[in-house]
């Protein structure tokens, strides 16, 4: 489906957080535990999702960089066993859309253009 939006793909949180220092995105779409699992979870521990909305949190009450306060945030977790916890501390660190996996490509264009009009 190609609802005509540009974007950026990364595979961890740690990439993501690289380019939005970089450039400024109106959304900001990803899964709570994004990078890692089973073994690898080690590896990739602070750069999930959850990591990076708290990274974007902090540097929202420095002001820096100013676009991130326009930013918006949807997250989507399959992460059954913690998800309503999960979901709630997104929530609590700043996301402004939380989706419970798996999610239909219409509902997530629905909460992709529910974040745009909140800009």
């Amino acid at each position: 489906m190609d609802a005509g939006y540009d974007v950026t793909v990364t595979h961890n949180g740690g990439a993501a957080w690289d380019i939005l220092m970089q450039q400024p995105h109106d959304i900001l779409l990803t899964d709570l535990y994004v990078a890692g699992n089973g073994a690898d979870v080690e590896a990739h521990r602070g750069k999930g999702g959850l990591s990076l909305i708290g990274k974007i949190k902090a540097a929202r009450r420095t002001g820096s960089p100013v676009w991130l306060e326009s930013m918006r945030i949807i997250v989507v977790t399959g992460a059954a066993f913690v998800m309503e916890t999960s979901l709630r501390l997104a929530s609590d660190l700043g996301a402004d859309i939380c989706l419970q996996k798996p999610v239909q490509p219409d509902l997530l264009l629905a909460a992709v253009e529910e974040a745009i009009h909140r800009r």
